[in-house]
């Protein structure tokens, strides 16, 4: 397994990144990131082809063009196989808008497919990699796309969970191999809600749990919800 820690641009790229009134900033960092991650991989001896997962902290809700970040990371990612995850972060640089964090494996990948259940446009609903199955981060989304139960913890984090659900099962996986789950919601008092959920699918004392309170590039999102699960 390799780990890349999250990059994000520091200014040694060409002044027109720091310009931040310039359309093209998140095109430019975006691409910039990705090439620095793919020198550190080319020394690692590790392909784009092991990509699991990708997190990405974009710094301004507002200005997100995410067309624009699908364009500047095309030529390094495999098309429809690995797990990618976008949210509204601070970063630490003032300039940055774009921080990306990887993780790969030198190990062979099963893509699951979960029919009847929402995922990600062109990826997997989870990768199975060994005895271990990742979980594409599932949101309040019906078939079609749209973002269901506005305003509403408890609708969204069941919706969240069951599709979960149908998720695990054609993975053949039951909650009890659940091993981690991370959340990610919107509002720090939905926390508690959210854990009344959980503990409705989830055996208690069996799995790590961590949540973070985040913004997401939907609006209307309130909760977004990872698991990974080890079978054996």
């Amino acid at each position: 397994m390799l780990y890349l820690s999250g990059l994000q641009e520091m200014g040694s790229v060409p002044p027109v990144i720091q310009e931040m009134n310039n359309p093209d900033d998140l095109f430019l960092q975006t691409g910039s990131v990705y090439r620095n991650h793919d020198a550190v991989l080319k020394v690692a001896g590790c392909g784009w082809d092991g990509l699991i997962n990708i997190h990405q902290y974009i710094s301004q809700q507002d200005r997100v063009k995410v067309d624009q970040i699908r364009r500047a990371r095309a030529p390094y990612l495999p098309f429809g196989n690995y797990l990618s995850t976008s949210l509204v972060a601070e970063l630490d640089h003032s300039h940055a808008l774009i921080c990306v964090e990887l993780n790969l494996t030198f190990a062979r990948k099963e893509p699951i497919q979960a029919p009847g259940v929402w995922g990600s446009p062109g990826g997997p609903h989870a990768l199975r990699i060994g005895n271990t199955v990742y979980v594409q981060a599932t949101v309040s989304r019906a078939l079609d796309g749209k973002t269901m139960f506005p305003g509403d913890i408890v609708g969204q984090a069941n919706l969240s969970y069951r599709n979960l659900d149908g998720t695990l099962n054609a993975a053949n996986i039951d909650w009890n191999d659940v091993v981690r789950v991370r959340t990610y919601c919107k509002r720090p008092e939905d926390i508690g809600s959210i854990g009344v959920v959980r503990d409705r699918w989830l055996p208690t004392g069996r799995y790590t749990s961590t949540a973070v309170v985040t913004k997401f590039l939907d609006p209307e999102l309130l909760i977004e919800v990872e698991v990974t699960a080890v079978t054996g």
